[in-house]
Formats: structure tokens, sequence, C-alpha cells
């Protein structure tokens, strides 16, 4: 499977949900370039782990956004949260049990990681946009998120 990178066509417009978003880009590249440079199994199992806290991270913040917005879709998006991390912890445990490999756990990042953005993120930025309620500390994202020069 190709690695796909960050594109600007995965933006969903929010500056703090996209920063979280290129860094699970980031870590799902760390994880492909280990695989690929058959680095060792316990740095395998400290970036397998650095991409589950992360994205617990990641749905927290997501999580906190919509409730902050009073987005109508956050039962159906959390709910969809809870069973990548179930899987995400199915997957660890089989690894460690030798029943999958790291390559499967990559695969399955990679294409949850696309479909969640496509097909869910991008109805959350597109309310989020219009949302009457803004996010707590909206103001300060581009002081913080964006590269200054």
């Amino acid at each position: 499977m190709p690695f796909v990178h960050w594109e600007n066509k995965f933006s969903i417009s929010n500056d703090w949900i996209d920063a979280e978003h290129r860094m699970l880009f980031l870590l799902c590249r760390k994880l492909d370039y280990a695989l690929k440079n058959d680095l060792s199994e316990i740095l395998l199992r400290s970036i397998l782990l650095e991409i589950k806290t992360f994205t617990e991270f990641h749905f927290l913040s997501e999580e906190n956004l919509m409730q902050e917005i009073g987005y109508p879709g956050i039962g159906e998006h959390s709910s969809l949260h809870r069973r990548l991390l179930f899987g995400l912890e199915e997957m660890t445990g089989d690894i460690v049990r030798h029943k999958t490999s790291e390559f499967s756990m990559l695969e399955f990042l990679h294409s949850w990681l696309l479909n969640h953005i496509e097909h869910v993120d991008m109805k959350l930025g597109a309310y989020a946009r219009s949302a009457p309620a803004r996010p707590v500390g909206e103001k300060f994202y581009g002081h913080f998120l964006k590269p200054r020069g």
C-alpha cells in the first residue's frame, strides 16, 4: 500500500483539528518508516503506543470541539471514535500475540484516517464554520498553530 501524505484536500477548515490530523499522518509515516527499515520490536511497540495515545487525545479534542459548538452529530461521531479505539486495542493485542502484523495496523490506520476525515470529520468542519457557538480559544489558534516567519 503506498503511503498517504497530508494534502490540503484533507483539511476540514479548523486549524486545531487539521493540526492534529497532520500529526496523525506524521505518526503513521513514522510507523511506516520503522517497519520498512526493520527497526526493533521494542521501538515498533513504542510507536504503536504513541499512535494510540495521540489518537485518544485527538478524539477528546474533537469531542470537546463538538460540545463547544453544539454539534448535533456528537453522539454518532463519538460512537465511531469508541469503535476505532476498541479496534486499535484489539489489533495491538493481536500484534503482541503475533496474530497480525504491524503492516496490517498501518493499513487499518490509513484506511480509517482517510475515510473518517472524508466522510465524518468534513461534516463536523462544515458545521463548525457556520456554528453560532464558537470553539473555546478559537481566536488564539493562529498564534499557536500557524508557523511564524
